[in-house]
């Protein structure tokens, strides 16, 4: 019988005149019927014999018992399983302690799935990228215990923002930053050209450079515990001290000449102070 059972009845043949004395298990209760030759039975969680002897004018018989199995509702071991999980991660098992006859039915989130094991105590799980919820109802013939849940987060594979940070730059500058957004937990992999120099911030999210004369791109991988982004490149053009070339003109000239010119090679964007 299921625990807390109600309206269970036992019985024996009648025999008119006679009287019959009935015993249940501590827990269990006679609500019906005491000293006949049929019982109803309330029951609490234990089982044990119900026994009765039957009587008349003459003497007593032998007691007769029947064993009786109280099955009680189920109750559900907390989940073991892994938490957080990489994005799109394949073959996450999830487990509650396997109760022979107990049937056991599972949800997870939204984009996640099933992929073996539902009815039983283990399942295992294809993940999306949606966090939620892995939870499971245990269910016996007497019933369902409450469902219990495992929170799982699932963890997505960085995504870089674009690299801030100065271009162009003077040929040897000093203490020049790049930049992109910060996650915790996340690593950052910078790289910039030959002849520059990471003189802090490997490893985070922004980085100082010295530049030499060389130009290039600055670029950087995000990682985590999932996997790394494509790298993101950021051009940097370096823009060298003017070289200036030797200055052409008249000499010597005349006392008092005029329009005399005097040059030395153009350089665009570059001023000449005379």
């Amino acid at each position: 019988v299921c625990a807390n059972a109600t309206g269970v009845t036992y019985s024996v043949t009648n025999v008119a005149g006679n009287t019959y004395a009935w015993t249940v298990p501590a827990g269990a209760t006679i609500t019906a019927g005491a000293g006949t030759n049929q019982i109803t039975v309330t029951w609490g969680t234990t089982g044990g014999n119900i026994s009765v002897i039957q009587s008349n004018a003459c003497g007593a018989g032998a007691a007769v018992t029947l064993p009786v199995t109280v099955t009680p509702l189920p109750v559900t071991s907390a989940m073991t399983g892994t938490s957080p999980v990489c994005a799109n991660a394949t073959g996450v098992t999830y487990s509650v302690t396997n109760v022979v006859g107990n049937t056991f039915t599972w949800t997870v989130p939204a984009g996640a799935t099933i992929t073996a094991g539902q009815g039983t105590n283990q399942i295992t799980v294809t993940w999306g990228t949606t966090s939620g919820n892995v939870s499971v109802i245990q269910s016996n013939a007497c019933g369902s215990a409450a469902a219990v849940l495992l929170p799982v987060t699932v963890t997505p594979l960085p995504v870089t923002s674009a690299i801030t940070g100065s271009s162009p730059v003077c040929a040897n500058a000093t203490g020049v930053t790049y930049s992109v957004t910060n996650v915790v937990g996340n690593t950052f992999t910078w790289t910039v050209p030959a002849g520059a120099t990471i003189t802090a911030g490997q490893g985070t999210n922004q980085i100082t450079v010295t530049w030499g004369s060389t130009s290039g791109n600055v670029s950087v991988i995000q990682s985590n515990a999932c996997g790394s982004a494509a790298a993101v490149l950021l051009p940097v053009t370096v823009t060298p001290l003017p070289v200036t070339s030797v200055i052409t003109g008249t000499s010597p000239v005349c006392a008092n000449a005029v329009g005399v010119t005097y040059s030395v090679t153009n350089v665009v964007g570059n001023t000449f102070t005379w």
